[in-house]
């Protein structure tokens, strides 16, 4: 600025604007080949393995293809087979030393969502727990026993032939490594094939955690993966021993301290198909906005107008964190004044949509049913927690049958807004406001 000024106080024509244009240019054009190269390295670096860039490159290259469609392309679903799990064979009883069956866990084995859309309110509820039947599968955990450590021999289970898009799969939770095992057994008749080590690979390094305002929330970043939840780990039909009929499961736990307990279900056979055809006839789908940069193709989203709200038929949200319980309450920390710090809302992201306490629009979902979590993965990553499909079930109740009564109130400019919540209704009084047809 000063030079420019004394070049036009000598009366001579300067240079230094354009100059200063051109560089900024450069800058500019340099950066974002930098940033694209970057990108389109990221991207083939990870070879078949999902990412944004990746992403981004085959919506460049093809706008209409699959691959531009992230996500939504990539997930599988985990659906038991018809018939639930595996029955044990009669006669056949498990072996239990420091397990406890249908317990030492932290929790049950997690509701599965039904194999078929809901057609009405008087339908069959559902599932409980992995069936399609109602029968919870049976499990054994050393969790909370007093032994410390232990061995589990499940009983045996008849095998059945697997198709080609079928998986023979076990629910897992604890731990299966550091002094915990558990391992597949096979065999045809009264011969014992051999025995294959249940595989649970490791979740991979997630890098830079992002901006932590104190200790307590890069504690929370780095916290290792949640080992209380159940996860399911399957074996594909190639890698069966030939010509068994008959698996069981071993567990072992020996470490005595209470850090370290392993829990696992009975067998399972389950399908193995991409999310987009189990989604089919369950829209609306309500995508969370924290992820909804990886699910570009999607169309049938619920309706919000005129003070109401379309009743989601299945939900695409982020992976749970660590400090997040249940939706509905917002946390704001507030930190140094300044600073750039997020705010934390108790369900994720997810809170913003469906908490109570900020007004959220699809708050009625959790209030008026449950919501069960599909089991999914991530095609070719199956360690790798991409996010959650969570499927409503709002019972007897049929969803967006509402009597619409239109009234106009003035609020004066001055007034500011209303607050979102202003005395709510109690969860029976809002089910029974909801018309039953």
């Amino acid at each position: 600025m000063v030079l420019l000024l004394l070049a036009r106080r000598a009366g001579r024509p300067s240079a230094l604007p354009a100059l200063t244009a051109a560089v900024l240019a450069v800058l500019v054009a340099v950066t974002s080949v930098g940033i694209l190269t970057t990108s389109a390295a990221t991207a083939g670096d990870r070879g078949d393995r999902y990412s944004l860039a990746a992403q981004n490159r085959a919506a460049v290259a093809d706008p209409t293809s699959r691959a531009a469609c992230g996500l939504q392309d990539r997930v599988e679903v985990l659906q038991p087979v018809a018939g639930g799990p595996l029955l044990p064979e009669r006669g056949s009883s498990a072996v239990l030393e420091g397990f406890a069956a249908d317990g030492g866990a932290a929790d049950p084995p997690p509701r599965r969502p039904e194999r078929e859309p809901r057609s009405g309110p008087d339908t069959d509820t559902g599932t409980d727990t992995d069936t399609d039947d109602g029968r919870a599968p049976p499990h054994w955990g050393s969790k909370d026993e007093e032994a410390g450590v232990g061995e589990l021999t499940t009983p045996w289970f008849a095998l059945p032939g697997l198709g080609d898009a079928q998986e023979l799969a076990v629910g897992v939770a604890g731990r299966t490594d550091d002094g915990a095992s558990v391992t597949w057994e096979f065999a045809r008749g009264t011969q014992v094939l051999g025995a294959q080590p249940v595989r649970e690979l490791p979740e991979p390094e997630r890098g830079y955690r992002g901006y932590a305002g104190d200790a307590e929330q890069q504690r929370l970043q780095d916290q290792t993966p949640d080992r209380d939840r159940w996860r399911t780990l399957t074996v594909v039909p190639g890698d069966l021993p030939a010509g068994a009929d008959r698996v069981r499961l071993r567990a072992t736990d020996d470490r005595s301290d209470a850090t370290v307990w392993v829990a696992v279900t009975g067998p399972r056979v389950v399908d193995v198909l991409p999310l987009d055809r189990w989604l089919a006839g369950r829209g609306p789908l309500l995508t969370d906005w924290a992820i909804a940069s990886a699910w570009p193709c999607l169309g049938d989203l619920p309706r919000v107008a005129g003070g109401i709200a379309q009743a989601p038929g299945a939900v695409v949200t982020t992976p749970a964190g660590p400090a997040d319980p249940g939706s509905g309450e917002r946390l704001l920390d507030v930190g140094t004044p300044s600073d750039i710090v997020p705010e934390r809302w108790v369900g994720g992201s997810l809170g913003l949509a469906t908490g109570i306490d900020v007004g959220g629009s699809f708050a009625g979902m959790n209030q008026a049913g449950s919501v069960d979590e599909l089991d999914t993965r991530l095609r070719g990553e199956p360690e790798r927690r991409w996010g959650r499909v969570l499927v409503p079930d709002y019972g007897d109740l049929a969803t967006d049958a509402y009597d619409v009564t239109v009234q106009t109130t003035t609020i004066a400019g001055t007034d500011g807004d209303p607050p979102p919540v202003r005395s709510p209704r109690p969860v029976d009084q809002a089910a029974a406001a909801l018309r039953r047809r």
